[in-house]
């Protein structure tokens, strides 16, 4: 039928725009091709489209797109009506467009199937320790079946699929808790519930954690890992019990610590909070490199952001401490004033509320804004960036793949 061909092109449509997003960002001007890829049909001479040219494209697909895109998914994993709408959002404030990004956010907060979580539910609704933004990422909760109505786009794993791809979340974000020395004694366990052997490939910076007002609910222990508790080896179970160190009993607070930056010379930090986001591991295996839960992408209130930063640059801040506040109050944050909202205000509240979702490097360049802030927050390399970090270099195969026409290098690294 003429309705599934138009929603299996528009799914295309999208994902292409999706990937051409990601090449701009990381390569600037890139090859653009709009044509069914054949295997007859080798091409040796691409030519690089100027970025501009790229992201007329890009809108284009997405406009196509959410009109054939369904409100909820054709299945679990794919797009929504709303994450298309909210990438259009996007890429109409990264070509400096903020009514346009305005009308199409307002089109998905609008939308009565998508609404922000703000009560328990789920796997978790009766750990009284929980909270409602915590409950969102659970094994369990991510997705929109699930009771999750602010999911807009997760990402599946899946276990026994052909071919399957595990999530390397976990392993990326979660510290390495069981080398924490405590009173000579690696005390902590690795369990299922505290997400296996982490490696913290990447971790939040000391700015970060502070950033939080002590109310926030975004960082609270549920959702941000700054304490774990000794646990017995029934409470563990079948896991083993937690070590004691002397002076120490089952019950016990053992505490994270961020009183000192992590640097370049000092990174090795056991004892560093970590987000618990993308918490999760194979429940038979503590040390393996994935997890089977699936990942959040796009939600609701990166949409409310998006707003938030349209409303600030069409010069309505006030508009825009009002869309803030939707996202703040549901935190249990303090509110904000029109005279608060900055476009680096904007860019804390989207670290505090989207930190390990949004894609971090692509919102710093589109608001030009990656250079300036990672020297400035990030005490673990910031410092060495230059302009040519703001672009990846050309893989020297794809260069040396275009074999009829020279295939320039992005400035500095040749």
């Amino acid at each position: 039928p003429a309705e599934n061909k138009n929603r299996v092109v528009a799914e295309a449509r999208a994902i292409r725009a999706w990937c051409y997003r990601r090449l701009t960002f990381g390569w600037g001007d890139v090859p653009l091709n709009l044509d069914e890829s054949l295997g007859s049909l080798i091409r040796t001479d691409w030519e690089r489209t100027p970025v501009a040219e790229v992201r007329k494209y890009i809108i284009s697909d997405y406009r196509f797109a959410q009109q054939y895109v369904p409100t909820e998914a054709s299945l679990q994993g794919r797009l929504t009506k709303g994450a298309v709408q909210t990438l259009l959002a996007e890429m109409y404030l990264t070509v400096n467009k903020p009514d346009s990004a305005l009308y199409w956010c307002d089109q998905v907060i609008g939308n009565p199937a998508y609404k922000l979580i703000t009560e328990r539910y789920g796997v978790k609704k009766n750990d009284p320790s929980g909270t409602a933004f915590g409950d969102m990422f659970k094994e369990g909760n991510q997705n929109r079946e699930q009771g999750n109505t602010e999911a807009l786009w997760v990402h599946q794993f899946e276990l026994n699929a052909i071919d399957p791809q595990g999530n390397q979340m976990s392993r990326s974000i979660t510290g390495n808790y069981n080398l924490m020395v405590i009173n000579g004694v690696r005390a902590l366990q690795y369990t299922y519930e505290r997400g296996g052997r982490g490696k913290s490939y990447f971790t939040p910076t000391k700015w970060w954690i502070d950033s939080y007002e002590k109310q926030d609910e975004r960082a609270s222990n549920y959702i941000l890992r700054k304490y774990f508790i000794l646990r017995d080896a029934a409470y563990n179970a079948p896991y083993p019990a937690d070590l004691l160190p002397p002076g120490y009993k089952y019950g016990d607070t053992i505490r994270c610590k961020w009183d000192a930056e992590i640097t370049r010379t000092s990174r090795s930090r056991p004892d560093w909070p970590y987000t618990r986001k993308g918490e999760g591991t194979d429940p038979g295996n503590m040390a393996a490199d994935f997890s089977w839960a699936d990942q959040i992408y796009i939600r609701l209130a990166e949409t409310y952001l998006l707003k938030a930063e349209a409303q600030l640059k069409l010069n309505r801040p006030g508009d825009a401490a009002t869309t803030i506040n939707v996202i703040r109050n549901r935190a249990k944050a303090t509110p904000i004033t029109a005279a608060d909202v900055t476009l680096d205000f904007i860019l804390d509240e989207r670290s505090r509320e989207v930190f390990i979702e949004e894609e971090r490097r692509f919102t710093l360049l589109r608001t030009r804004k990656f250079l300036e802030r990672t020297a400035l927050y990030n005490k673990c390399g910031g410092e060495l960036l230059s302009g040519r970090d703001t672009l990846f270099p050309i893989p020297q195969t794809v260069i040396d793949a275009n074999l009829t026409k020279p295939m320039p290098q992005n400035p500095g690294w040749n």
